[in-house]
């Protein structure tokens, strides 16, 4: 996953620092829960986003895309100052492997649930909700892990793992889409990436209005393409009716070159709600790409 960096944080006050920072409930990590969640600024906006599970003793590791690491990093450190924990960017790597059988790999020890992590000699094995496994892994070891896999896993590339997370409606926080959205635009809410019972954290009080009192005009949702165009991250997207009125963003992209069969690009978006139920397609301004309506895996009520 070299389109990712990792975040280590330690000491006493770990996590309750981060319980006081991030929209996911940090006690669950207790339960050996891995979580999805959102550091926001005052005003609810997402600043960055990550994977959560500990890794070793009191340590608590972050996943986010790197191009919002040291954003990330930077910011979080504003506020730890008081606090008994130390935050640094970690070495260690993230691997992600696809279409798995139980019993495949005993160098990771016992596969945890789905939505669970497990810590094994040293490694932190996450089995995500869409079924793929994540495993976090110190440098030193990372060549001998791979060796033991090797006949078993192929390596996956960034575009396939990108399509996955896109097909099953994850969309993360990169530089670009850093600050423009609460964490309700990304269905943060629909896939357990915000708790509403864990009390007070930086923009919670905008995050908690706009899911009791306010009403949420944008969503995420899946768009698919004919591969003739791959818009990138920030591409804003128009109504075919109203060409200079931006409706949507770009914020998951993939390449549709990702397999030996012919596959429609996909992409995630922040979208109004009105152009999803009003619009039969939605059109790029910049290339004249045309792009249609595809499933999330979960419900939008």
């Amino acid at each position: 996953m070299p389109e990712h960096r990792l975040l280590e944080i330690s000491g006493k006050d770990a996590a309750t620092f981060l319980q006081g920072q991030l929209t996911c409930d940090i006690r669950r990590l207790d339960n050996q829960d891995a979580l999805l969640g959102a550091h926001c600024n005052p005003k609810g906006r997402v600043i960055s986003s990550f994977w959560i599970a500990k890794t070793q003793g009191d340590a608590i590791a972050l996943r986010c895309h790197a191009s919002i690491a040291e954003k990330a990093l930077a910011t979080l450190k504003k506020y730890i100052v008081f606090s008994k924990a130390q935050l640094v960017p970690s070495n260690k790597i993230a691997l992600a492997i696809l279409g798995w059988k139980p019993g495949q790999f005993p160098a990771l020890g016992n596969i945890p649930e789905r939505g669970k992590f497990s810590i094994h000699n040293e490694l932190t094995v996450i089995h995500h909700s869409a079924g793929e496994l994540e495993v976090w892994v110190a440098p030193e070891q990372a060549v001998s892990l791979w060796q033991s896999l090797a006949a078993e896993a192929k390596p996956a590339s960034q575009q396939l793992l990108s399509r996955h997370w896109v097909t099953n409606g994850i969309a993360e926080v990169q530089a670009v889409t850093s600050e423009e959205f609460i964490p309700q635009m990304l269905n943060y809410h629909l896939i357990d990436g915000i708790s509403f019972k864990k009390g007070c954290y930086t923009g919670q009080e905008i995050v908690a209005r706009m899911q009791y009192r306010g009403q949420l005009k944008k969503h995420t949702y899946q768009i698919s393409g004919d591969g003739t165009a791959t818009p990138a991250i920030g591409t804003s997207l128009t109504l075919p009716s109203a060409p200079d009125k931006d409706v949507a963003i770009v914020v998951a992209s993939t390449s549709n070159a990702v397999s030996e069969k012919e596959e429609p690009w996909r992409g995630l978006i922040v979208c109004t709600n009105e152009a999803r139920e009003t619009a039969d397609w939605l059109i790029d301004k910049n290339s004249g790409a045309k792009f249609s309506w595809a499933p999330l895996p979960y419900a939008i009520p």
